[in-house]
């Protein structure tokens, strides 16, 4: 520390002398050194628009020093309109990073001291502003969203709506954030507090962040499919379509915008080349995926279409409207069936009200008060002819009731009334549910019927009869 009560000085010239060392120290207090490579330029040098944040598995963009405790930390890079920044997993440090033509060079941006606190937490940029959202750290995984204040240099947080626990990584989590609607997706996130005892509850469920809303909205639940397979499932990149992911040695593309799962076609040439690069360096710049090792020399890259996508029958998440839709057709048939048995049983109920009658009142029931004597004419002459097998024709009916003479109109009227007078008053009588007299089209004349006594019934009809004469 410079003690200007020693030192103290006289002119301008010497009050620049003695601020030059402490600006080169400023300058030069920088911990870390990055190495210019292929792989390295592309990112920088690529449009912020189209670029995809690539995080670092294996290979570190930055050497820090020998006894730095961020040796053993991920790299996690991120582009916004102008400028190209490296945050370093696990902290809340980050760095510019700047490009001449001959190298690469950095600039701390921040002045944060405290570290651990979000360990493989999610690292992105909306508007052209940092954010960092979730980690382990301090013995549990949070749900907290951090902003870069870039006027004070330090992380602010964000409240929202909910906590959810995510971290992110290779096999940590599958999480991808849309730039253009500013939606943050997650697959599934993990309640973890060891301050609570060994407290540890997974949640498979579906939820995605609106940054601009700063709320967090339910989507449904983790398809089966994706629950059978989470344990041979990590991610390999973010896509312009979605979320790039291996399965049980296929490749799969979360298409969160429209809730499907879509199949690399293994008849690509460069299907294997992406499963043995899948733990290197991956990232889109429009629809070019680039990948390899931030060592090597070299970079490779290969033009993928969503055309190159097949579509499967899976689900990234289920709820009521995605079970509706799938099962529309189902549903509709079984909807069918059970409005054509409420139609029969509805029919069936009202044919049983009208001719159910308790014991006592059928007990009660005089055959010749009943029955008219044009009733029981007709019912001599139907049950006759069912005893011959002859169907009784609705000119007899219309004979024995005396409508010959009448309108064809007034015929058919007073006809229908008479048999079901007598329909009903027979249910009554031999406490039946069914039809005594039934109709049969007539096989010569299509649009006329004949009837006759049901066979079931030709016993008690006659019984009947045999009664009424009696008295």
């Amino acid at each position: 520390m410079v003690n200007y009560q020693l030192f103290k000085p006289q002119t301008k010239l010497e009050l620049i002398i003695l601020f030059i060392p402490i600006l080169l120290v400023q300058k030069l207090q920088c911990d870390a050194q990055v190495k210019k490579t292929p792989l390295l330029e592309k990112i920088i040098r690529s449009d912020h628009k189209s670029t995809l944040n690539p995080s670092i598995e294996r290979g570190k963009v930055i050497d820090f020093k020998t006894d730095s405790p961020f040796n053993g930390n991920g790299h996690l890079i991120l582009k916004t309109k102008k400028n190209t920044y490296i945050q370093i997993n696990g902290t809340g440090r980050v760095y510019k990073l700047n490009i001449s033509q001959d190298s690469i060079y950095l600039d701390r941006e921040d002045k944060t001291t405290h570290f651990g606190y979000n360990i493989a937490s999610y690292p992105f940029t909306y508007r052209d502003t940092l954010y960092n959202l979730g980690g382990y750290g301090i013995w549990r995984i949070n749900g907290q969203l951090r902003k870069y204040n870039p006027k004070d240099r330090e992380w602010d947080i964000v409240h929202l709506n909910k906590e959810i626990g995510l971290m992110y990584g290779k096999r940590e989590g599958l999480i991808f954030f849309n730039k253009e609607s500013g939606k943050l997706y997650a697959c599934y996130y993990d309640k973890k507090n060891e301050a609570v005892g060994d407290h540890h509850e997974f949640i498979q469920e579906v939820w995605y962040l609106s940054v601009s809303e700063k709320k967090w909205h339910k989507l449904g639940e983790l398809s089966d499919f994706l629950k059978s397979n989470l344990l041979n499932t990590f991610s390999l990149c973010e896509s312009p379509w979605g979320l790039l992911i291996s399965s049980s040695e296929k490749i799969l593309l979360l298409d969160f915008n429209n809730n499907n799962i879509l199949k690399l076609s293994e008849n690509t040439i460069y299907y294997q080349s992406i499963l043995r690069n899948s733990y290197n360096t991956l990232f889109f710049v429009d629809s070019t995926l680039y990948f390899g090792q931030l060592n090597n020399e070299s970079i490779d890259s290969v033009v993928i279409s969503k055309n190159d996508f097949i579509k499967t029958e899976n689900r990234i998440y289920s709820n009521w409207e995605y079970k509706l839709r799938d099962h529309f057709f189902a549903l509709i048939f079984i909807l069918l069936i059970a409005i054509c048995i409420g139609l029969y049983l509805s029919f069936y109920w009202k044919k049983i009200r009208q001719l159910k009658i308790s014991e006592t009142e059928g007990a009660n029931i005089n055959e010749k008060t009943v029955f008219t004597e044009n009733e029981i004419s007709l019912l001599k002459i139907l049950l006759h002819n069912s005893l011959e097998k002859v169907e009784t024709s609705i000119y007899d009916v219309d004979s024995v009731l005396g409508l010959q003479k009448k309108p064809i109109n007034l015929q058919k009227k007073h006809r229908s009334d008479v048999l079901r007078s007598l329909n009903l008053k027979l249910a009554l009588t031999l406490r039946s549910s069914k039809e005594v007299i039934i109709r049969i089209r007539n096989k010569e004349d299509k649009r006329s019927f004949n009837y006759k006594i049901d066979e079931t019934f030709t016993t008690q009809v006659l019984d009947l009869l045999e009664r009424n004469d009696s008295n």
